[in-house]
């Protein structure tokens, strides 16, 4: 008997359902949604984005969460993340519902 150990890979956004593009609140590499915190309850405008940081040349992920889009506060969530799945997984863990339209 030959045992089989599958090896969960990390999530990317298309397995959440983000594509970055072609849908009406993603435009070029970015997307934004109204989310809820898991932990507080509070409503964010979650805003993310993948950009080159020419310091490092190299791709990073940006979480950019505000409890109010308008002005800053003091619950406000801004993030850097080197690997996609680390962006994914933050959004999982803190929020419920990130999806594209």
């Amino acid at each position: 008997m030959q045992l089989v150990v599958e090896v969960e890979r990390e999530k990317t956004l298309a397995d959440i359902g983000v594509t970055l593009e072609g849908c009406i609140t993603c435009d070029d590499g970015s997307c934004s949604a109204n989310v809820i915190h898991k932990q507080t309850g509070n409503e964010y405008n979650v805003y993310i984005r993948k950009q080159r940081n020419y310091f490092i040349n190299q791709l990073v992920f940006i979480a950019d969460c505000r409890v109010n889009s308008n002005s800053d506060s003091g619950l406000d969530i801004y993030q850097e993340f080197n690997e996609e799945s680390e962006l994914v997984n933050f959004l999982c863990h803190n929020f419920s519902g990130f999806k594209c339209f």
